[in-house]
């Protein structure tokens, strides 16, 4: 009877409106003040900014996403055959356990009333009867809730777990458009809501709708025609329901407007008090807030005094039906005493006030849970969007090897060449997007054993070079060869494993600072990662740690200073022992003194590995066999520090300071 859950719905829509009027209030003001930033996508819904609260939008496709998450049910075809068992039994012994009311007046008490020797034994017969159901009812009650919670909690890990497994193959470019909240919050939002909804949501859903189903079947079954009088009372309050929250839905509209420029106005002035101190404002200041608040003040009484009505007015017509069910049911009943029949009795009265008393709560329950699985859904959804992006493709061919106690370059007819580091990038194009160009044709040579560093302004295009030679993103025109070897003939993962990357912003993973630099190489022994941290002068600082090597980290590196994030994170790459080293703005967060560690390290390093450093201090550039100044995608100088000073170009104008990097 959609009527009925309509009516329900309309009661809840106006509290929820007064509820969430406030939320959309803070929205509103700090949208209206506070810019967006250029360049960043707003957070989907369900982010990272909605907390871990439900998300009450609905799933685009409701079908397919229903389908999607069936087949994870359907993994546990048993266990979920017990779930719908255990809660089709609960609702009905629920229904049955009610229904004895009728036989205990009828059977029990009533024959019993005036009678000087009363026989309780159909009494206590029913109460025991009346206690085997209970004690059912609460085996299955248990038995749902336990089955429900395993099987949520199966489903949930295999979505998470493929949905952690599709993000290892996605490219680099979707991350660069999500943001980590974004990601993150489908691993936590969205499959709470799913596992939720597993859990309690489907099962609690299909009990109302048995319940209320059942409920109006033993109605109909008792007497029609009350039922048909109940149901009268229902379309009344419906209507009275429909009517009263569209009317108070738009003075809550009108409210949260003239309270978001209450707050609007407030937090405008709060930010310009010198200047309204200044210019003697504060009295205009008051008066046009007041003005505000008043017209407000205004709104919410006229919004919550018809609001607040609602439920009292309903809760009028609800004892109205009451009375008027108990006035009719009494005439039945005396009806049928009066010719001897017992089709409708004092008992099949009671029970029909109890079945109408209960039907409240299925239909309150089935609202509530069509709110909860369209959220649970929605966020099934998103969940699935990330899972249907197309994985990073990889067509390349040569492989990686090790023979001989060196790395080779597998081609595709059993043919072997060295890996060497040579790196040669020859009328290189790029762009992020088709109006934006950001390499414009670039010519590099880096031979093995060569230090280039790329110079220029944040945007010139440093990093970009950097990911194009990682193949992150696939140039668009033009070459860029390894060895020889076009990189895009090259699979993926061994491109980048011929390659050690140290960032600017630093990553460290809870766990010891041994099993964080042994992240360079999996294989290494404690002996070669305790070098490796001495060859990367972090050595000293880790010994001064209480636990040495064996000091465990969390939060990222939480509690070391930026420069000895940095040490660790070089140290990583040194013992990577890989030909081709990026040192993406490796120095930028670090102090005079620990760059000058660095710089230690770095120089025993690169003998014979071919070094890319990309930095804006220009002192760690200029031993630098060669540099690059890159402006606007393309090579605008290229020599050697003193070639470039010599130049005088443009170079020497960063170098002197006449001009900042950044």
């Amino acid at each position: 009877m959609p009527t009925a859950s309509s009516f329900w719905m309309g009661a809840a829509s106006v509290q929820w409106e007064r509820m969430r009027n406030c939320c959309k209030t803070a929205v509103f003001t700090k949208r209206s003040t506070i810019p967006n930033r250029k360049g960043v996508k707003p957070m989907a819904a369900g982010g990272n900014n909605a907390g871990r609260g439900r998300d009450y939008r609905k799933p685009k496709d409701v079908q397919r996403t229903l389908r999607r998450l069936g087949r994870y049910l359907w993994n546990y075809p048993s266990l979920l055959f017990l779930v719908l068992a255990a809660t089709i039994s609960q609702s009905i012994l629920g229904l049955t356990s009610s229904y004895l009311l009728k036989p205990i007046i009828d059977d029990c008490i009533v024959p019993n009333i005036g009678n000087a020797a009363p026989d309780w034994s159909p009494l206590l017969h029913t109460l025991v009867r009346l206690a085997v159901l209970y004690l059912l009812t609460l085996a299955a009650s248990y038995g749902q809730s336990v089955l429900s919670m395993i099987l949520s909690e199966r489903c949930t890990n295999r979505l998470r777990a493929n949905l952690f497994e599709r993000l290892q193959d996605l490219p680099i470019s979707f991350f660069d458009a999500h943001g980590h909240g974004e990601v993150m919050s489908r691993f936590t939002n969205d499959a709470d809501n799913v596992q939720a909804a597993i859990e309690q949501g489907i099962t609690s859903f299909l009990s109302a709708l048995i319940t209320f189903f059942g409920t109006m079947y033993l109605m109909i079954r008792l007497n029609a025609y009350l039922f048909c009088l109940t149901f009268l009372f229902v379309v009344l309050a419906v209507f009275t329901s429909r009517t009263l929250s569209l009317k108070s839905k738009a003075r809550f509209r009108l409210q949260q407007r003239e309270l978001g420029l209450v707050n609007e106005y407030a937090e405008e002035i709060i930010q310009g008090i010198r200047v309204v101190k200044a210019f003697h404002y504060e009295d205009r200041a008051v008066e046009e807030f007041n003005r505000r608040s008043e017209k407000f003040r205004d709104a919410a009484i006229s919004a919550n005094s018809l609001g607040m009505s609602l439920m009292p007015v309903i809760g009028q017509m609800i004892g109205i039906c009451y009375a008027a069910t108990t006035v009719v049911g009494a005439f039945f009943i005396i009806r049928d005493s009066g010719t001897g029949a017992s089709y409708f009795t004092i008992g099949s009265l009671g029970l029909y006030l109890t079945y109408t008393r209960q039907l409240r709560a299925p239909i309150n329950n089935i609202t509530n849970q069509l709110v909860s699985l369209m959220s649970a859904l929605a966020g099934a959804e998103r969940i699935f969007n990330v899972m249907d992006n197309e994985p990073e493709p990889d067509d390349g061919g040569v492989r990686l090897t090790f023979e001989d106690g060196d790395y080779q370059w597998a081609l595709q007819e059993e043919e072997t060449i060295p890996l060497r580091g040579h790196i040669t990038l020859h009328e290189v194009q790029f762009r992020y997007t088709a109006d934006k160009p950001v390499i414009r044709g670039i010519t590099l040579e880096a031979y093995p054993g060569q230090k280039i560093a790329l110079v220029g302004s944040t945007g010139a295009g440093k990093t970009t070079l950097t990911n194009l030679m990682s193949r992150f993103y696939d140039i668009q025109h033009g070459a860029i060869t390894y060895d020889g070897i076009d990189i895009r003939n090259i699979r993926k993962s061994d491109l980048r494993h011929s390659m050690a990357v140290v960032l600017q912003d630093t990553h460290l993973f809870t766990g010891t600072i041994l099993e964080n630099i042994r992240y360079g190489r999996l294989n290494a022994t404690d002996e070669e990662c305790v070098e490796a941290a001495r060859t990367a002068n972090a050595y000293d600082f880790i010994q001064a740690l209480p636990d040495g090597f064996k000091t465990v980290l969390t939060a990222d590196g939480n509690g070391l200073s930026q420069g000895q994030r940095q040490l660790l994170n070089i140290a990583r790459a040194m013992l990577a022992e890989r030909p081709v080293l990026i040192l993406d703005e490796a120095t930028s967060s670090i102090d005079t003194r620990t760059e000058q560690l660095i710089e230690q390290g770095l120089n025993r390093l690169m003998e014979g590995k071919t070094v890319l450093i990309i930095a804006h201090r220009l002192s760690t550039v200029r031993n630098a066999d060669k540099i690059a100044v890159i402006e606007n995608g393309q090579i605008l100088e290229f020599g050697n520090h003193q070639e470039l000073m010599a130049q005088k170009g443009k170079y020497y104008e960063l170098y002197t300071g006449q001009h900042l990097l950044d």
